[in-house]
């Protein structure tokens, strides 16, 4: 069958116009290049059920170049082109076009800023005294307290007003004074390891002028107790190494059993 439709599309690229092919009543009517058995029907004055019927066709398109096909008596009359006419050509599908969804855009999340910081003119910046590496040291401890702790910061700025170096290179004090209607309270610190670590220790100071202010001392004991229990809090809420957190809870424990018997 490859052949014969090899041989109809030659002859189809090489001659357009073919004469009809004549009907005869003992050969039938052959199939030409472009044929199709609705249009052997038409140009015969038969129906396609009928030529069907007389070759025993059972699909209406299924012929092929060269069959011969009995055709019917006729019972219109039948039309003469004097030409085949071309196999129309379809046009190729228009290719549907999906527009594109627009993509999902998820916003991305701003990183949360620090809170501003206080100016360098702040009491609590201002109130920093002695060398110049002191001073840098006690401003970025306090800077750090500023944006990572604001519980600690304001108890800072609300009871200390000053901070100046310690003459004991690993002790830090914190001074409480009231002379009449005036109180102050001035720690002496030390800078200690890294500045997270320095600021527990000057929030532990922070706690006793805090005490200062409220007028509620305890024992010397009792007191130390309070403000090593806060530092405690301050170095677990921040992360530090449980080592350190161990050495606060024995300081603890000591002062404790002081305070138990008085001290």
């Amino acid at each position: 069958m490859a052949k014969f439709w090899l041989k109809a599309t030659v002859a189809l690229l090489a001659v357009l116009v073919f004469p009809l092919a004549t009907l005869d009543a003992q050969m039938g009517y052959t199939v030409q290049p472009g044929d199709s058995l609705s249009r052997i029907a038409y140009r015969n004055g038969v129906t396609v059920s009928e030529i069907m019927e007389a070759n025993s066709l059972a699909n209406p398109n299924v012929i092929f170049v060269g069959q011969v096909l009995l055709i019917p008596e006729a019972t219109v009359t039948p039309v003469d082109t004097g030409v085949i006419e071309p196999v129309p050509v379809l046009p190729d599908p228009v290719p549907v076009v999906v527009p594109a969804a627009d993509p999902i855009v998820i916003p991305s999340v701003a990183p949360t800023a620090p809170p501003p910081l206080l100016p360098a003119s702040a009491p609590i910046y201002s109130s920093i005294s002695g060398t110049a590496d002191f001073v840098a040291q006690m401003t970025r401890v306090i800077q750090w307290i500023e944006r990572n702790d604001p519980g600690a910061f304001a108890l800072l700025i609300a009871y200390t007003d000053g901070i100046i170096a310690s003459n004991q290179p690993s002790q830090a004090f914190a001074s409480y004074t009231l002379s009449g209607d005036d109180e102050s309270c001035i720690i002496e610190m030390f800078y200690i390891v890294d500045d997270v670590l320095t600021a527990s220790v000057l929030h532990h100071e922070v706690i006793h002028c805090m005490r200062g202010y409220q007028r509620s001392w305890g024992t010397a004991a009792e007191e130390e107790v309070i403000a090593y229990t806060e530092q405690k809090f301050f170095l677990q809420r921040h992360g530090v190494d449980p080592a350190y957190v161990d050495q606060i809870e024995q300081s603890i424990g000591r002062h404790a059993e002081l305070a138990a018997h008085g001290g």
